[in-house]
């Protein structure tokens, strides 16, 4: 779904330079170095911590220099799985992305498009609606805490597509991939589109891809 949506946003502006980032083969760190790093000089710092804070900056450095971006992930045990967390952890820095009450967010109304796959359903209305974690979570972080412009595009049911005893569920799994291929198409001609509007003509939109 993430390659449908950067297939039609390529398409809509070809001129956009896009860094991509797999999160997966490449994971970050956990928060725990580059924390207590923080908390002694820098003639105190292992060199494991050295290498956290290292990696941290140039997360948050990409993050701060795009103007879109895009997210890919499954739900992991109704949850973000934790490379996401971990991603997440180093970007959530006092003064750098996180900021005081009243302090608009350097990435304030910036559009974040998520592409999240579930197992089962999780849907308003469904028997499992108050185990989905992962709305919730990215919802308090992207726009409650980044104040930016999320739009989560999810595909439901696609432990139907092998599991036997979910088979029956299969045709509420491919109305879900339809209904997400075509979201998925019109928000990123709609992020290009608002891309093209806004930034300088002098210079490329930069997104980035997770």
């Amino acid at each position: 779904m993430a390659a449908i949506f950067r297939h039609a946003f390529d398409d809509a502006l070809p001129t956009a330079h896009v860094t991509y980032r797999d999160l997966a083969t490449a994971p970050p760190p956990h928060l725990i170095d580059a924390v207590a790093a923080s908390m002694i000089s820098s003639a105190e710092r292992s060199s494991d911590q050295r290498r956290a804070l290292k990696i941290q900056d140039e997360l948050i450095e990409e993050f701060l220099a795009a103007d879109a971006y895009l997210v890919s992930m499954p739900m992991y045990n109704y949850s973000v799985p934790s490379t996401i967390k971990a991603w997440i952890d180093h970007l959530m820095v006092p003064d750098r992305i996180m900021t005081p009450d009243g302090v608009a967010s350097p990435i304030q109304d910036r559009p974040i498009t998520v592409v999240a796959s579930f197992g089962g359903g999780y849907g308003p209305g469904t028997p499992k609606e108050d185990w989905d974690f992962l709305r919730p979570y990215l919802n308090k972080i992207f726009v409650d805490t980044m104040e930016m412009n999320l739009t989560i595009i999810d595909v439901e049911l696609t432990n139907s597509t092998y599991v036997p005893n979910l088979a029956h569920l299969l045709p509420l799994h491919e109305q879900s991939r339809a209904a997400a291929v075509l979201q998925a198409t019109d928000q990123a001609e709609a992020v290009a589109k608002a891309l093209d509007r806004s930034v300088d003509p002098t210079t490329e939109s930069a997104a980035v891809s997770y």
